[in-house]
């Protein structure tokens, strides 16, 4: 409850944090935790019918600069990769929807997949100019050269569970085998 209250009112917390009981309680959702215990600390006026009873399930929302056609966690979950098609690639925080370091910038077309390796230690991104790139998520650069060899775009990439070897999939009717 708490880290959904401070991501739906962060601006009227930032600009008056100490405020926060008698502006921003009266819009949280009355069956919280949140509600519950501070509501008889709080002078509000109870507005009925408005704030639905519950945190909505989402989380965060942001908008980036491409149609977004995929996302994957990192195995540790402190990275979510998004690819757009505008050709590039963003690494976001879970927790806050902030980007983390510079886009990845390579593909020139969509990027239509994203994959962790599971030790973490690469990214593989496919992309609609038949390429499939490896990206240190740790520093954002390119690994190697771009692997080459589909001729159509490629829509699927995932690595497995060792991190040895990288699959992926094309419009071109085949599946390679990438280690």
């Amino acid at each position: 409850d708490v880290h959904r209250f401070a991501r739906a009112f962060d601006e009227p917390i930032a600009f008056s944090p100490l405020h926060i009981y008698t502006s921003a309680l009266a819009h949280c959702p009355k069956k919280t935790e949140l509600w519950k215990r501070y509501r008889k600390d709080a002078k509000t006026v109870t507005i009925r019918g408005v704030q639905p009873p519950m945190w909505s399930s989402d989380v965060w929302s942001k908008s980036v600069g491409g149609g977004v056609q995929s996302v994957a966690f990192s195995s540790d979950g402190t990275h979510l990769a998004s690819g757009c098609d505008d050709q590039i690639i963003r690494l976001l925080d879970p927790n806050t929807g902030r980007e983390v370091g510079e886009p990845l910038k390579g593909h020139s077309s969509a990027v239509s997949s994203v994959c962790f390796s599971p030790d973490g230690k690469l990214l593989a991104s496919g992309s609609e100019d038949h390429t499939i790139r490896l990206w240190d998520p740790r520093t954002g650069s390119q690994v190697g050269e771009p692997l080459t060899g589909h001729s159509d775009p490629v829509w699927s990439v995932c690595f497995s569970p060792d991190s040895k070897l990288l699959a992926s999939g094309s419009s071109d009717h085949t599946i390679r085998l990438w280690d």
